[in-house]
């Protein structure tokens, strides 16, 4: 059975549409974009989606069990970052990777939606 746990969730501005569940950063203009580049880190997970710049949507924070997109297959218990678009893929590690969190469930590929328990970290390898 799948769970999604929501615990710490917060409303914010959307700064371009975003998909539901993709890991989502607060951007300089302090509204939200996918995580976009493994190097950067996910403030949280988007609980639903915005169709446009200024939509309020709820994200959830990186503490706690979300739903994400798989952005290609994804081994269970192994840790995630985010791809390019906000999606969970395999660690590929190296310095200043942010690992997003573990999953707790495996992708086939693309488009799957899994459990990822969020722990947000840097990796320093």
């Amino acid at each position: 059975m799948s769970t999604h746990n929501q615990l710490n969730g917060v409303t914010l501005v959307a700064g371009s549409a975003i998909s539901r569940f993709r890991f989502v950063t607060v951007a300089a203009d302090g509204k939200l974009d996918h995580t976009g580049a493994t190097t950067a880190a996910a403030d949280g997970v988007s609980a639903e989606p915005a169709a446009a710049d200024l939509d309020a949507i709820t994200i959830a924070l990186m503490s706690g069990v979300a739903h994400v997109e798989a952005g290609a297959a994804v081994t269970r218990g192994l840790q995630v970052m985010s791809d390019s678009t906000g999606r969970a893929i395999d660690l590929v590690g190296g310095a200043s990777t942010y690992i997003q969190g573990r999953a707790l469930d495996a992708a086939g590929g693309a488009g799957e939606i899994i459990r990822v328990l969020l722990t947000l970290h840097q990796d320093v390898a």
